[in-house]
């Protein structure tokens, strides 16, 4: 029937119970043709994960904004600055093979391929964005840390849902989520991810 399709069903034994109109369990119920028609009713969906995300973005990236002016210091003048092997980014399975595009001193170079690939990555959008090199880096740093920390905030949420021996409501629980995240995102021990 037409009506089924769009998520309206019939409940004929309830016809001779109820009468017009009733509420009955979120649905919307009503007597017509001999029978109770029950029609759902749409929820206005819950925007606090999407302000948590917001949130955690904006506050995160406010905090380490005064990183994309810092200079390069200790290793990175060998891992970043002076290697040549960062400016291409293409082909990007070189970095898996090769340990050397890590570092420009041998000594040093490990075998680490996500972090010279990143670093390519980041050069790359730098020159497509027409940003200085430094503050590219910074800048993919700091996206790598947002995405973390929302990685973080949706991690606690499962867990607290899923695992959690204590009853907690879904605001609460979201709250606590957001609560570990953020502590996560801004707390100086992270700094030195994102500098």
């Amino acid at each position: 029937m037409a009506l089924e399709r769009l998520g309206v069903r019939f409940d004929r034994m309830a016809a001779e119970t109820m009468q017009f109109p009733w509420r009955w369990n979120g649905d919307t119920t009503f007597l017509i043709f001999g029978g109770v028609w029950k029609m759902p009713v749409k929820k206005a969906p819950d925007l606090r994960a999407s302000v948590h995300i917001v949130l955690l973005i904006i506050l995160t990236a406010l905090v380490y904004s005064n990183t994309l002016e810092n200079a390069y210091h200790l290793d990175s003048i060998y891992r970043v600055k002076n290697n040549t092997e960062l400016d291409h980014l293409w082909p990007p399975w070189r970095f898996f093979l090769d340990r050397r595009t890590g570092s420009t001193i041998p000594q040093i170079a490990a075998y680490r391929p996500l972090m010279p690939l990143s670093h390519a990555i980041d050069a790359a959008l730098s020159r497509f964005f027409d940003i200085d090199r430094l503050a590219g880096f910074h800048a993919g740093n700091i996206a790598i840390h947002i995405t973390t920390s929302i990685l973080i905030y949706l991690l606690f949420h499962r867990l607290l849902a899923r695992w959690s021996r204590l009853d907690f409501s879904r605001p609460i629980m979201m709250n606590l989520s957001f609560t570990a995240a953020l502590l996560f995102a801004v707390h100086p021990v992270s700094g030195a991810a994102v500098n």
